[in-house]
């Protein structure tokens, strides 16, 4: 099994380096990137529980520089660099450590990509990054060692110190010349846990795979077949949405520039919708989705909206249906074609992708109480049950993403933006700004777990 993974691995590092993508992250820091060695007054090394090995010269880069500046204490200027996916792969891949996301990658790794590494710039000046951080309502300072912070509950902040004791037990299973006594003195739960921080490990040296085998010789029948579901669990691959949004995008454009079909909207008054189904075959294959229902209203008043929602049938997914209003003004064929172009197709790639994400989800995820409308502004529950909820996670990030994609904007800056607007709208419906934020922080970071797995 270890073998077979082993070469899956190597065959998607080589495919990941054929296809050249890259990826942007932020390094922090009083100037640009470069390895450099651990400073000597803490450790000779860098020790991470994901690396076969420590790491003596190397260089941290982040997708989100907020947490690290936050939770890490690290000062300076953010730098944002595109990195190769192949050297992200190659250092370990991204992990999330200390309430922050990082990538460390070795000098050696660092001088093999050599200009595959592109520098972007300066992404934020120091004095930027913390205005963002007390925006969010976040204290300008690195918490102190072993305090909770505010946003995590009793049982996250427990769990994350028994995460913690796991990665120390593996340093330490590792180092002693007699691991098996050690895993002997296990709890099946903990040889579980252990295992699993193993498996985060993109290429196991041959000292741990030596330790799996021990583990899983020690692990009972009962838990050893739980563990192999869950690993089947996460290795589903999601669903790509993108080309289900694209089509149907040009579709609606193709519906909405042709001239005949415009004649009959100007004549629309203000408020009077004219419906219709288009008629596609984007979801012929796909059991999801019925029909593709569109309304679109014009008005006068230079006003523009998009608004999607998938209508699903519990009990037969197959008879659900896309629903779309869209509204324009009156005259939107004579507008700047790219300045209007551009809006309808953000706004679009942002509402077909949070609800075509729905269409994939599981019926039993979608049948999860999860308040909506107004209702979610009823209590500071209500708010949180919404938008923390796992269906309208996955969606919100789904849209940032399909944004994104048409504007070229960070999705973190994106993920922002959408914090500061459901900030804006629970304030405005009476809540006050001190009681509203632990509860954007605790949506904020499931959003942004969800952005990251993703990125």
């Amino acid at each position: 099994m270890n073998l077979l993974r082993e070469y899956i691995r190597e065959l998607s590092e080589k495919r990941i380096r054929d296809q050249k993508s890259k990826r942007t992250l932020y390094h922090i820091g009083p100037r640009p990137a470069e390895p450099k060695p651990m400073s000597r007054a803490y450790a000779d090394t860098w020790r991470r529980h994901w690396l076969d090995q420590d790491v003596e010269s190397g260089v941290f880069f982040s997708p989100n520089p907020i947490d690290i500046a936050q939770y890490h204490g690290v000062m300076g200027d953010v730098y944002a660099y595109k990195i190769p996916e192949w050297v992200i792969a190659k250092a370990g891949g991204i992990h999330r450590y200390d309430h922050g996301s990082e990538v460390l990658i070795s000098e050696e790794i660092w001088e093999e990509a050599g200009n595959e590494i592109e520098f972007l710039g300066k992404s934020m000046t120091e004095d930027a990054i913390w205005e963002k951080i007390e925006s969010l309502g976040s204290e300008p300072a690195r918490r102190t060692a072993g305090s909770r912070p505010g946003w995590m509950s009793d049982e996250e902040w427990e769990r994350s110190q028994t995460l913690g004791s796991i990665q120390k037990d593996i340093s330490g299973l590792r180092s002693t010349k007699h691991p098996e006594n050690a895993i002997r003195m296990m709890t099946p739960e903990e040889r579980v846990e252990v295992l699993r921080s193993f498996e985060t490990i993109e290429v196991p040296g041959k000292k741990d795979r030596e330790i799996i085998g021990m583990i899983k010789n020690y692990m009972n029948e009962s838990l050893a077949r739980k563990y192999i579901r869950k690993i089947l669990a996460e290795n589903v691959e999601e669903p790509d949405i993108t080309q289900y949004v694209d089509d149907l995008e040009n579709e609606i454009f193709a519906f909405i520039f042709t001239q005949e079909n415009y004649d009959e909207f100007k004549t629309l008054k203000p408020g009077e919708e004219l419906s219709s189904v288009l008629p596609t075959d984007i979801f012929e294959d796909f059991k999801n989705i019925k029909e593709v229902h569109l309304g679109i209203l014009v008005n006068d008043t230079n006003v523009g909206e998009v608004n999607a929602i998938y209508m699903c049938d519990l009990d037969n997914r197959s008879e659900s249906n896309l629903i779309l209003t869209i509204e324009v003004p009156r005259d939107y064929p004579a507008r700047d074609p790219r300045q209007f172009q551009d809006w309808l197709s953000a706004e679009l790639s942002d509402a077909l992708s949070h609800e075509i994400q729905h269409s994939c989800d599981s019926t039993e995820m979608l049948s999860q109480v999860c308040v909506s409308g107004e209702e979610k502004w009823e209590s500071l529950e209500n708010i949180s049950l919404y938008y923390g909820c796992e269906a309208e996670v996955r969606g919100h990030v789904a849209g940032i993403l399909g944004r994104s994609r048409r504007t070229e904007q960070d999705p973190y800056d994106l993920l922002d933006y959408d914090m500061q607007t459901i900030l804006m709208k629970a304030l405005q419906h009476g809540y006050q700004k001190n009681e509203l934020i632990p509860v954007i922080q605790n949506i904020y970071s499931k959003w942004d777990e969800r952005l990251e797995s993703l990125l």
